[in-house]
């Protein structure tokens, strides 16, 4: 894993893909970033066909950022992301299935 030879500071925005790691794994792996969001782009929105962008928490700086990409759902509670991460690996793993 690359991320620990990252150097982060107080003001940098950390926005992650990684589907595994919660907000509280990622604040050790970023210190001493504040602003820390998990991002679940479906399928579709890699493949520009709209779909559902799953932001947690909201940040607005981010949610300007990615509103373009697709439906920009912002998340007030990590629990209720959980099952937009099941469901952004199960399409991930059909999307390279039918390519």
């Amino acid at each position: 894993m690359s991320l620990p030879s990252l150097k982060f500071r107080p003001d940098h925005c950390v926005v992650s893909l990684i589907s595994t790691f919660q907000v509280a794994k990622l604040r050790t792996l970023v210190a001493p970033a504040q602003v820390i969001v998990r991002a679940a782009p479906l399928p579709a929105v890699a493949r520009r066909m709209g779909g559902a962008l799953v932001i947690y928490p909201p940040v607005p700086q981010v949610g300007a950022l990615l509103e373009g990409l697709g439906q920009l759902v912002q998340l007030e509670s990590e629990l209720s992301s959980k099952p937009f991460w099941v469901d952004y690996r199960v399409d991930e793993q059909l999307f390279r299935v039918t390519r």
